[in-house]
């Protein structure tokens, strides 16, 4: 099992080699949002880099980007109602090449592993906090491997290490077997102090 180090606030942008996206420049319900393309000798962009503006208009199915996550030359994208991943091999013209409709999936912590994401769910509204296993291995057919109640108030943050997903709640943290990706099952739960919402996994 991994080591937990520490819990801690993190930034909303995810950045890859080259490549940042920036979900929180469309507000929080937006409709678009930004691909930046900066020099492989800066860790970061720049402000002398300019956002490539990528608009996209659909139905209010895909309306809002909660998280991104990126990986090679994709952007996976979590919508309100599922996932769209993103070819932005060209980073002028971003291509929107598959999507996957998931019913209310309020994503609080998203994170990839090995062509698996690990989404937590919060869907307030009707007080469903859910723990989902997305195969993104061939990205343009994403596929939903397995899934699990948290059964837990409020739900943050995930981390992944290992075979083992550790999950941020109000309650505490949750660690999950995620060795069969079909089946995530809970392994043992543990009480925190005060309120933590982000978690990072140091170790193997």
């Amino acid at each position: 099992f991994a080591t937990l180090a520490t819990i801690c606030v993190c930034l909303a942008a995810s950045v890859g080699t080259g490549y940042a996206i920036n979900p929180e420049n469309a507000g929080d319900f937006g409709t678009a949002f930004d691909v930046r393309q900066f020099p492989a000798s800066e860790k970061s962009p720049s402000a002398t880099n300019p956002f490539l503006k990528f608009d996209y208009l659909g139905s209010a199915l895909w309306n809002g980007v909660e998280k991104t996550v990126i990986s090679d030359n994709y952007v996976f994208a979590a919508m309100v109602f599922g996932i769209r991943v993103i070819d932005i091999t060209n980073p002028a013209d971003p291509q929107i090449v598959s999507e996957l409709y998931i019913p209310r999936i309020a994503t609080q912590g998203m994170v990839l592993q090995d062509g698996l994401l690990y989404i937590v769910s919060d869907d307030r509204y009707v007080q469903v906090r859910t723990f989902l296993v997305v195969d993104v291995s061939d990205p343009l057919n994403p596929i939903l491997r397995g899934s699990m109640n948290l059964g837990t108030p409020l739900a943050y943050d995930v981390a992944v290490a290992g075979n083992v997903a550790y999950v941020v709640t109000e309650a505490g943290l949750q660690l999950i077997n995620i060795s069969n990706p079909d089946s995530p099952q809970l392994i043992s739960k543990r009480t925190l102090g005060g309120s933590p919402q982000k978690v990072v996994v140091q170790g193997s």
